[in-house]
């Protein structure tokens, strides 16, 4: 049974007309690692699943390791830290698909990120050669 059905029969003798709703309350996420907004989450309906959660932090970064999502979860006193690939249909049917209040998402960088293009001073050596060919004319 859930919250709301063990209420309405404890108030029913009291009140017989009533109407309950339950609400989760402060309860959140928390999205890290390679995703465009990382950060602490509120979770506003029951059943809120990887993918939505993942879009509630704008998406997977662009280096981000599709293949190696992590979902940190406390079950029985323990730390459970379940490793899943997004392009496997095997996440469906996993218990893990669905996050829990307190769970942590971690999106793990691409290994070969350090050496991307834009981390490439490019321009500061297209200035130095700039600056070398114009000594070089004004030399001349």
């Amino acid at each position: 049974e859930t919250i709301k059905e063990d209420l309405q029969v404890l108030l029913k003798s009291y009140v017989t007309d009533a109407s309950i709703t339950v609400k989760m309350i402060n309860n959140y996420i928390s999205i890290i690692g390679e995703v465009k907004t990382p950060g602490r989450y509120p979770i506003y309906k029951e059943r809120l699943n990887i993918f939505q959660a993942l879009a509630m932090a704008g998406d997977l970064g662009e280096y981000s390791a599709r293949s190696k999502i992590q979902l940190i979860r406390q079950m029985d006193g323990a730390t459970v830290v379940k490793e899943f690939s997004l392009s496997d249909r095997s996440i469906l049917a996993s218990e893990f698909f669905y996050v829990m209040p307190n769970d942590v998402i971690y999106s793990e960088p691409m290994k070969g990120r350090f050496f991307q293009m834009n981390a490439f001073p490019y321009s500061v050596i297209l200035s130095a050669i700039t600056t070398f060919i114009l000594f070089l004319n004004v030399i001349q």
